[in-house]
């Protein structure tokens, strides 16, 4: 046929019968350029071609349908691949190239989805501490109070990203977030790192292109270290409310009174002793809550320390652990790794009386109510407290510093303060160096006054004054070394 045309297309007739196959009809002016008729009556452009000269396999591309394109529209798309084959490029190569990412396009993950994997990956590798936060943001949870407890709830970068691929996600979109939680600065930081983990775990996988995390240069919001310090009265505010607490108890902070309001499906089951409008009677506070608080004020250890504590890490300090002589407590996985601890007779006194506590089947040195379960209501307790004290802006957290500072104010070294709490970044601990240096300032004031005034004894005034009233210096004669 020398030329394909409309009319030469139209008058192609389609095979018929029990053997009836599809047939081609090449065009003789643009060499590989054709048409394909089936025995159905559908004819298709084609174009076919050598990579590689006559050695080559012989490959064939389809142009479109007959109808969908004219015959000149297929001849100029035919032209144009024979010109990609002289270039070396194969059609038919990247063709299937690009079927193949449009597959993966709707193969990929979106964040949700990564997020869940990501999820999975972080339960098996890090600590749970760090999982519950990852959780919160990304993942899904149960509500645990109010009119929807018990629903799903998703966490507020899944709300926000959840339903987008995670290869598309751009910095725009997270500037965006971050920027719409400036109201909430530490919240916005944290959600940002939780974001980037993601990412970087995403690369991993191949779900991004390396080095393409769009929390890159997304600068955090600057936060003020909150410390919160205890002064001698202070302390003894917070000793005598927990005396109060576990000998006849504290009344209910407001704020906590207006949780335990009652809604109609609850009411029902409050009584005068549990609903807010009847006279509540104060009740002693569990006496492992009690002693929980006490233990954080007698240590400084972070509270997530404090609960998981077990018997057999403490036991190790009466019997002696390798390495560690009496006196010492060994945690096998705190935030900072495996840390042994050095504790005082008040902090060890407070374990012993858990003992009457210990129960077969937990090993818990602060054990729950349920079976195999640590105490977990210590924020219930600490409110009351910290009420009844007079100090409703002291965090729990604030123990740890108040710990660390009555350290420092002792003239104790930070290297010293940072193995009592554990820290084992001398950057974290570096927060309570201006308290070793007012520590130092009034050991130098009082040398410097004691020095002043054996000086001044000397003196003509000081000759006539009862020598009693002078401040003597003690010398220490050493011993002369040639």
């Amino acid at each position: 046929m020398p030329k394909l045309t409309k009319r030469a297309v139209d008058a192609l007739a389609p095979q018929t019968g029990p053997v009836a196959a599809d047939f081609f009809v090449w065009d003789d002016d643009v060499k590989g350029f054709g048409v394909r008729v089936w025995p159905s009556g559908r004819k298709s452009f084609v174009f076919a071609f050598r990579i590689g000269g006559r050695a080559g396999t012989k490959q064939r591309v389809t142009l479109g349908d007959f109808g969908a394109l004219t015959v000149d529209e297929a001849r100029k798309r035919a032209t144009q691949l024979r010109a990609d084959v002289f270039a070396g490029r194969s059609p038919a190569a990247e063709r299937a190239a690009r079927k193949r990412a449009v597959a993966a396009e709707r193969a990929a993950p979106t964040v949700s989805e990564a997020a869940d994997a990501f999820l999975a990956e972080c339960r098996a590798k890090l600590k749970p501490s760090t999982v519950a936060e990852y959780t919160r943001l990304l993942g899904v949870t149960a509500a645990k109070r109010g009119p929807s407890k018990g629903a799903e709830r998703q966490g507020e970068l899944r709300r926000a990203l959840g339903r987008f691929k995670v290869a598309d996600i751009t910095r725009a979109q997270v500037a965006k977030l971050h920027l719409g939680m400036a109201d909430r600065p530490y919240s916005a930081n944290r959600a940002l790192a939780t974001l980037s983990a993601l990412f970087v775990y995403a690369e991993r996988q191949g779900f991004r292109p390396d080095g393409s995390n769009p929390c890159r240069h997304i600068s955090a919001y600057p936060e003020q270290k909150r410390e919160r310090y205890l002064t001698e009265a202070e302390f003894a505010a917070l000793g005598a409310a927990l005396a109060r607490a576990g000998r006849e108890g504290l009344p209910i902070p407001p704020k906590r009174e207006q949780r335990r309001k009652a809604t109609p499906a609850t009411a029902k089951h409050r009584t005068k002793d549990t609903s807010p409008e009847g006279a509540r009677s104060l009740k002693p506070f569990n006496p492992i809550g009690v002693a929980v608080l006490r233990f954080l004020l007698l240590t400084g250890w972070r509270e997530g320390e404090a609960l998981t504590l077990e018997w057999a890490h403490v036991d190790h300090a009466y019997r002696g652990a390798p390495n560690a002589p009496p006196g010492f407590v060994v945690l096998p996985n705190t935030k900072t790794g495996r840390s042994i601890r050095e504790l005082g007779a008040p902090a060890f006194a407070v374990m012993d009386e858990m003992r009457a506590h210990r129960h077969a089947g937990n090993e818990y040195v602060f054990p729950g109510k349920k079976p195999g379960a640590h105490y977990t209501d210590t924020a219930r307790v600490w409110d009351a407290v910290r009420h009844a004290a007079g100090l409703p802006d002291v965090r729990l957290h604030d123990l740890r510093h108040a710990f660390a500072s009555v350290a420092a104010s002792g003239g104790l070294t930070l290297p010293l303060i940072g193995a009592l709490l554990g820290q084992t970044d001398s950057a974290t601990t570096a927060r309570y160096a201006h308290l070793v240096e007012s520590s130092r300032k009034r050991a130098a004031e009082q040398t410097s006054a004691a020095v002043a005034t054996a000086l001044a004894a000397g003196t003509p005034a000081a000759r006539g004054s009862d020598s009693e009233s002078v401040t003597r210096v003690r010398v220490l004669h050493l011993p002369h070394r040639p």
